[in-house]
């Protein structure tokens, strides 16, 4: 059942099985997997059906260290998470992403790559991803490089198609428009005994779980944890937040393999479905981070097309969205509409030229951070302060892997790759992909939860989604996080009952 939190009414359930906090991938993944294992879930959602105004300034706020974006503009609180407006883009984390390389400080995950395949393939399946991968026009044979390849949902929209599944669900509860404002502890805080929430214009309510997840999203997961106090001994939670480093680099004018080769789906806006990724091998000759190149049409720098929207012209795209005469048109108009990141408007030209647009890991650092801010929001929570900055390691890895791919292109007769952008370093964006903010380790001094997603030192809490990867890799992370959401799910199905 769905309900709105503001009208909840007294005969709604308050104690679960399970209380799962965030509606987005990772929430709905183990809301429903508990549901389908007979276990009663309370599943809290700080957003509607549909975005607001007033919902997404609960979430403003202006990061610190290098230019990055308004973190209100890169997020959407609403049923579904962002989920419900992804590119569906899908690619599992490599085995080395998973593995002990020392040249990357805490890399190396408390899981092995055995135990992550079986629910890549659980999470491929809820994803709707076919079976195989889209044919390339060309396919380059590389030694250097691979050719690592992404495959699309067509789920692009969770919350219309979980609310059409949830709607008589009565194992599933869920409350739309409910904010968390805090965990209650026992009073040697080492297990949650109450999750306390509010709604607009209502007061405050309790509910039980036997289990809590938090699964609000790897910027917010930190803030509810840190807000909520948390037993934090090693000051890590919020900490090694990490980005993925998109920039582009250079243009190539291809030729021989690579002439009509390209890294993206074009039906809509550009989709990547191909990268070329140094080989292991390289990587660790080289002592790499992990990376790709994605080589596309010169006017798509390879943002989405909303991260630069402000939230106020976000909100109204959403409502217009409702309408899907009005949805089929908007689809269509030129870029400035749609809202590609870019410059050069298409022109439909025949210009082979491909800009070359990088895609790297970068590091977990204990400085790069979402803290507590001084500000408040409407329920006088503390908002998330994020503090993100680039540094020159994952810079110069861009440069070096441009480099490697000048080498092959020379080597392989791929065409002419034009000189380093002098520029690029000012370009550089993000996923939006939002991890490591509650990492995990063996060890609490590392990391926030371990193996299974719990909170070390809190036998009943969990977290999930992108903010328990202890290293991010260089691909689109949702389908790791649904394979460890699902993951979490089996595990909290044996303990929960």
């Amino acid at each position: 059942m769905i309900i709105d939190g503001r009208a909840v009414a007294a005969s709604v359930p308050s104690a679960f099985d399970v209380c799962v906090v965030g509606a987005g991938p990772a929430g709905l993944s183990i809301a429903t997997r508990l549901a389908d294992r007979g276990l009663l879930v309370g599943l809290v959602e700080a957003g509607g059906r549909w975005p607001t105004m007033r919902n997404q300034r609960m979430l403003v706020d202006h990061p610190s260290g290098s230019p990055y974006w308004d973190l209100q503009n890169v997020r959407v609180r609403m049923f579904g998470g962002s989920g419900s407006r992804w590119g569906g883009i899908s690619r599992a984390l490599d085995e080395l992403d998973l593995a002990v390389r020392p040249w990357v400080e805490h890399s190396g995950w408390p899981l092995s790559w055995d135990d992550l395949v079986p629910y890549f393939e659980q999470a491929a399946t809820l994803l709707d991803l076919p079976e195989s991968v889209q044919s390339a026009k060309a396919s380059p044979d590389l030694d250097e490089f691979r050719v690592a390849q992404y495959r699309l949902s067509p789920k692009v929209d969770f919350g219309s198609y979980y609310a059409r599944r949830l709607r008589d669900n009565e194992r599933i509860v869920v409350l739309l428009n409910t904010t968390v404002t805090g965990l209650g502890f026992t009073p040697d805080r080492s297990a949650v005994r109450s999750v306390e929430v509010r709604s607009f214009g209502k007061p405050a309510r309790t509910l039980t779980a036997r289990h809590v997840v938090i699964a609000t999203g790897g910027i917010e997961n930190a803030r509810l944890l840190l807000a909520s106090d948390v037993p934090n001994p090693h000051d890590v939670i919020g900490r090694y937040f990490m980005e993925h480093v998109h920039a582009p680099l250079a243009r190539l004018v291809p030729s021989g393999e690579l002439m009509g080769w390209t890294s993206y789906e074009m039906s809509t806006w550009p989709r990547l479905v191909r990268s070329l990724v140094p080989s292991d091998d390289v990587q660790k000759a080289e002592q790499l981070f992990t990376s790709s190149l994605a080589l596309g049409p010169t006017w798509y720098v390879g943002e989405p097309p909303f991260v630069r929207r402000d939230y106020r012209l976000r909100v109204l795209a959403e409502r217009i969205r409702r309408f899907s005469a009005v949805e089929a048109v908007v689809t269509h108009l030129p870029r400035l509409v749609r809202g590609f990141a870019t410059k050069d408007v298409p022109t439909g030209s025949d210009d082979p030229t491909q800009l070359v647009v990088y895609r790297g890991e970068q590091p977990p650092r204990r400085e790069n951070r979402v803290e507590l801010s001084a500000h408040r929001d409407e329920f006088g929570r503390p908002l998330a302060h994020l503090h993100w900055t680039a540094a020159e390691p994952e810079l110069a890895n861009a440069e070096r892997v441009l480099e490697l791919f000048r080498e092959a292109v020379d080597t392989h007769g791929w065409g002419e790759l034009g000189p380093l952008d002098p520029e690029w370093r000012t370009r550089i964006g993000g996923g939006p992909h939002h991890m490591g903010t509650t990492r995990m380790a063996d060890e609490p001094k590392y990391g926030v939860v371990d193996a299974d997603c719990t909170v070390h030192g809190v036998a009943n809490l969990h977290v999930a989604g992108s903010s328990v990867f202890a290293t991010g890799g260089h691909t689109n992370p949702t389908q790791t996080l649904v394979a460890l959401s699902l993951r979490l799910a089996d595990h909290l199905a044996g303990s929960a009952r």
